[in-house]
């Protein structure tokens, strides 16, 4: 471990139990000299497992040598997997091994192995002997993506630098889109106007609502009711 990625990951602790503040120097170099003894994706396992279970309280805020050793040690004992390209070489960016992936806020399946047989489960459920018979079928299905994702400066994993700008083109067409949609009803507001088929979906629920908050003896239509009263009436000999 070198002493740029040491500062990168004390900096994940110091920024969750220490309000982002640095260590004073020869605490410090008490870690280092610990942590220097662990492989890099051991080290960043434990941080993770620390930020996620450490429960500061006032004589033990910031976690000690001792809760990373700790963590370390359960790290190596459980052999915990870290997700990528280095471990799983069936492991697909696009969809994190989930099989769905959201576009625009929809789930959409993925076209890997994992998401084929996610849609066959969510077409044919609960009939289990017919999803075995479809996973069977599945001929052809896209190998898993790479090259999406990269362990950032702080051991996340996260989108490349090329995919983040992909991903930033299309939120700034969303988010154009609605900015021309709300420039659009606002000037149609200040005309006296509303957007084509606004008004009838208000009425609609206006009645929706009034219908629901009527008592059950007054649900009929009393002038439906007087209209049938007249036809029988004329249809008495």
């Amino acid at each position: 471990m070198n002493k740029e990625f040491f500062r990168e990951q004390m900096s994940r602790l110091e920024g969750q139990f220490n309000s982002g503040k640095q260590l004073d120097e020869l605490v410090q170099k008490e870690y280092f000299m610990v942590l220097k003894l662990f492989r890099n994706e051991d080290t960043i396992g434990a941080i993770d497992n620390v930020i996620q279970t450490h429960k500061p309280y006032p004589s033990h805020v910031f976690p000690s040598v001792s809760t990373l050793l700790d963590a370390l040690n359960d790290v190596m004992r459980n052999a915990w997997p870290i997700p990528g390209s280095h471990v799983d070489p069936d492991f697909c960016e696009k969809c994190d091994n989930i099989g769905i992936y959201l576009v625009k806020g929809k789930d959409k399946f993925c076209d890997c192995i994992r998401g084929r047989k996610k849609e066959i489960d969510f077409w044919f459920w609960p009939n289990k002997k017919r999803i075995e018979e479809e996973k069977e079928k599945i001929k052809n299905a896209a190998p898993p993506h790479r090259g999406l994702k990269e362990r950032g400066p702080a051991g996340f994993w996260e989108l490349t630098a090329g995919e983040h700008g992909k991903w930033m083109t299309v939120k700034r067409a969303e988010i154009a889109e609605m900015d021309a949609r709300r420039i659009k009803d606002n000037a149609s507001r200040k005309k006296g106007t509303f957007p084509e088929g606004s008004i009838k979906r208000l009425v609609d629920e206006q009645v929706s609502q009034v219908r629901s908050n009527m008592p059950s003896h007054l649900e009929d239509d009393p002038f439906e009711k007087k209209e049938e009263k007249h036809k029988a009436k004329e249809a008495r000999p």
